[in-house]
């Protein structure tokens, strides 16, 4: 006689995570990935401060998300995809991009082909950061015929994968879309063949976003067009915060001169300014010092001042008071409806004493010479720029394997915006590339870095 609810022999129950378990999983991932996202353009954390203080606990929420996908997918996971906030779409995305149930898949695939632009970049975070070149693939032939933003994200999740993505780089790139075709000109990078047909056409595009992304495809792949185009882009007076940074990271002391001509306009002097930061020259620590003069351009200047000479303003107890916020609110009338509600990462840099950083300057100076470039007051090279991206924050890092990628012709590639597992995974390859720079048309804009 069987005993009543008895499991039978040899069969294991499949535990059902509690709903409200699930739930309280997606509330603190969508909160945990508003704070990693911003993290990574913060001033004060370096790699080892995201992975301790919020990445662990984002993945340790998004693991309890993922064991819920099959019970709560329709009453949570669902709902969560069409949410207004895109951290909470991101995570519940994430969760079925990295789970393998059939019905979560489906639900994915529909979010993507009813998403908006807006909750499309969401989305495709998700699907990019689950490092699956098979979901990627999936995805392409499942969400057929693409819609140019479906396609111009796909081709995004593939380059930030670090692949070229074969079946769609064709079709973007003769795509009168912009931005499809500025996603096949990213893709080009990692393409083998010839494509300098390619690069120089989209050069001479009117759309920033194309010329932009061909030229940054081009510098990777050394063409010496891609170079004289940032030159010539870097000295018009409008914004080009891509050309200026990148004349910075690979133009000579005397080609950089047009990021110290733009400290002069207003519309250009603070792209100026965080590009000056990684010029790395006597004499962008000397524009940076002057720009301190500034109130409103201090913080910026004196960042970019630090990173060239080795400064560290709370070290050293130069840094002002923060002022507090005013008592009585501001009218109506005159509050800014169209600012930002939460700082930006510019707003939340330390205020220099700019006397004392001065005085600092006239000890110190002597110990930098016109011509090499410095990181953290000692002389650059390929090791210290690798060393970089361990120690540097994690703001910077970003354009510091910019740089590295294009000195070696993607040789040493590594991801910034990707968990910091598969960063350390990349950064431990870099020990094992040692070939220095390749020949190229650039090679003289290369020859101060050894």
């Amino acid at each position: 006689m069987s005993v009543p609810h008895e499991r039978p022999l040899g069969r294991a129950a499949t535990p059902v995570p509690l709903f409200r378990w699930v739930e309280s999983s997606l509330d603190e991932a969508e909160y945990l990935w508003r704070c990693w996202e911003r993290d990574l353009a913060t001033h004060d954390r370096d790699l080892a401060g995201l992975s301790r203080w919020v990445e662990g606990r984002l993945l340790g929420s998004l693991e309890g998300l993922r064991l819920g996908v099959e019970s709560a997918l329709d009453t949570l996971l669902r709902p969560a995809l069409d949410a207004n906030d895109p951290f909470r779409a991101t995570a519940a995305a994430y969760a079925l991009a990295t789970e393998t149930s059939a019905a979560g898949y489906d639900a994915l695939m529909e979010a993507l082909r009813g998403a908006p632009p807006e909750r499309l970049v969401g989305l495709r975070r998700a699907v990019e950061l689950a490092h699956s070149e098979l979901l990627v693939f999936r995805l392409e032939r499942d969400l057929e015929p693409l819609s140019s933003p479906i396609a111009a994200a796909l081709i995004d999740a593939h380059v930030f994968q670090q692949r070229a993505p074969n079946a769609l780089l064709a079709q973007a790139l003769v795509s009168s879309d912009p931005m499809l075709r500025a996603a096949g000109l990213r893709a080009l990078r990692f393409e083998k063949g010839q494509v300098g047909g390619e690069l120089a056409n989209a050069l001479a595009s009117s759309d920033l976003e194309v010329s932009d992304a061909a030229m940054e495809s081009g510098l990777w792949r050394g063409d010496a067009e891609a170079w004289a185009y940032c030159l010539h882009s870097s000295i018009q007076p409008i914004p080009r915060p891509r050309s200026r940074l990148l004349l910075a990271l690979l133009g000579s002391e005397q080609r950089q001169m047009p990021l110290v001509d733009a400290l002069a306009l207003e519309s250009t002097r603070r792209e100026a300014l965080f590009a000056l930061g990684f010029a790395g020259t006597r004499q962008a620590a000397e524009a940076s010092l002057f720009a301190m003069n500034q109130p409103e351009l201090a913080p910026l200047a004196a960042e970019a001042f630090c990173a060239i000479t080795g400064l560290d303003l709370e070290q050293h107890g130069f840094t002002l008071p923060v002022r507090a916020a005013p008592v009585e609110p501001i009218p109506f009338e005159e509050e800014d409806l169209d600012g930002h509600l939460v700082p930006q990462p510019d707003e939340l840099l330390p205020m220099p004493d700019v006397a004392r950083v001065a005085k600092w300057w006239r000890q110190h100076e002597r110990e930098f010479s016109s011509g090499p470039r410095y990181l953290r007051g000692r002389t650059l090279t390929l090791e210290r720029l690798q060393d970089a991206l361990h120690t540097e924050p994690m703001r910077r890092r970003h354009a510091i394997a910019l740089e590295l990628a294009v000195r070696t012709r993607g040789a040493c590639n590594v991801q910034t915006r990707t968990f910091t597992l598969e960063q350390r995974r990349q950064l431990a390859c870099l020990g094992e590339v040692r070939a220095g720079v390749a020949a190229s048309p650039l090679v003289n804009v290369f020859s101060r870095v050894a």
